[in-house]
């Protein structure tokens, strides 16, 4: 599945911790994890299946799910252009 996380320094508020680090979850493209890039890597490794979309992010879910659909679809064209 792909998720976005916006990574938060210890002293502001988050979700989850690690490493002393707070994250907080977004719509897929707005965050810090390199959607595009891992999709990239998926691809090469022969990955060819459904990606799904979890999204733990404070806005309303079906804008959040709606806007990170449609990131996530350009992430993946990007992705497939760049290994052709």
């Amino acid at each position: 599945h792909a998720k976005d996380m916006l990574i938060k320094d210890a002293s502001e508020s988050g979700i989850f911790t690690r490493g002393g680090n707070k994250f907080e979850g977004t719509v897929i493209g707005e965050g810090n994890i390199p959607i595009e890039r891992n999709l990239r890597i998926l691809k090469l490794a022969g990955y060819d299946g459904t990606v799904s979309i979890e999204y733990e992010g404070s806005m309303d879910c079906i804008d959040g799910v709606t806007k990170g659909f449609n990131n996530l679809k350009k992430f993946i064209e990007n992705a497939e252009k760049q290994i052709k």
